[in-house]
């Protein structure tokens, strides 16, 4: 998966590459350019295209903040995408935030209707993740880890014998024996939009994890003979690096996987103690709530009331 993946990449790259590059010859061109190299750019990198030129425009052309350190307007002339994005997001960054609004006041009406939706939202989720133990399944509620930690090769193992490791903590509440825990792993680096690496990994130790016995699960990336491309830039991972990780599957005595992915994905009890949270805060201020005195819980801006698909909300940590 890793490999397909990664020749998407490459291709899309290259098609980036090999596209619609700016034409810089005067500023009516570079306008005109900008906008066709977004429409042309391949899907994976589009958003940051457009984004890049959008701040490019704003800085060189209309009212954005010239860092003073940014070259002149013209010597974007002849980029491609991926050379543009890269241009923008070293010399100009990203815009400022824009100025907050004027306190909203508080509206005992919307702040009913807004609680009224949490807890019939929070209502849902809990019934599909009682469908899912119905169905003789577990959740991911009924597991506990940790932030896992990257262990990289010792760089004098030989080719081959030289994986990068993922280690986490693990307990099993489910009350019975519990085998293979498989994570979805992606792998993102600073200024790029993509995931440099995807994939599931399971754990390969046939030791059963016992109920509430902590555990350490090992997990096997690559090695260099695998992917030697990959595992260096892994290896060399620059600073800002952000590890995602997702359980979404582990097997029992009775099933190879015994662990619901559709009805209440780790997605959903994500967004169910967020729910819990942003009630909490809710219930707390009372009358004084305000959506900009509320816990950040309750900003419903990317996920809280809508389960997306699964495993898209994942646990991360920056190194």
């Amino acid at each position: 998966m890793a490999r397909k993946f990664l020749s998407a990449v490459v291709a899309s790259l290259l098609l980036a590459g090999c596209g619609l590059r700016i034409d810089a010859s005067s500023e009516e061109a570079v306008k005109k350019s900008i906008p066709a190299v977004v429409e042309h750019a391949p899907t994976e990198i589009k958003a940051a295209v457009d984004a890049a030129g959008k701040r490019y425009l704003s800085v060189y052309f209309g009212d954005g903040d010239k860092p003073s350190s940014a070259p002149e307007w013209f010597v974007v002339d002849h980029m491609d995408a991926v050379e543009f994005v890269r241009y923008v997001n070293h010399f100009l960054g990203t815009a400022p935030p824009a100025p907050k609004d004027d306190p909203t006041p508080p509206d005992s009406f919307v702040t009913a209707q807004f609680l009224a939706s949490l807890k019939l939202n929070k209502e849902l989720l809990e019934r599909a993740r009682d469908k899912a133990h119905t169905n003789g399944l577990y959740t991911v509620d009924q597991f506990e880890w940790g932030t896992p930690k990257v262990t990289m090769p010792d760089p004098n193992e030989h080719i081959g014998s030289n994986p990068i490791m993922f280690r986490i903590s693990f307990t099993n509440h489910t009350g019975f024996d519990v085998f293979h825990p498989q994570y979805r792993v992606l792998i993102k680096f600073p200024g790029i939009d993509y995931p440099v690496y995807d994939e599931v990994l399971t754990a390969p130790s046939e030791t059963p994890i016992a109920p509430e016995v902590p555990t350490t699960v090992e997990l096997v990336c690559c090695t260099s003979s695998d992917n030697e491309r990959l595992h260096n830039d892994l290896v060399n991972a620059p600073q800002g690096t952000i590890y995602e990780y997702a359980l979404v599957g582990l097997g029992d005595y009775g099933k190879k996987n015994a662990l619901d992915d559709t009805q209440f994905p780790q997605t959903a009890y994500d967004q169910l103690r967020r729910i819990d949270a942003c009630i909490d805060d809710v219930e707390k201020q009372g009358a004084a709530w305000t959506p900009e005195t509320a816990h950040e819980s309750c900003d419903q801006r990317d996920d809280l009331l809508a389960v997306k698909k699964p495993h898209e909300v994942i646990k991360h940590h920056t190194i």
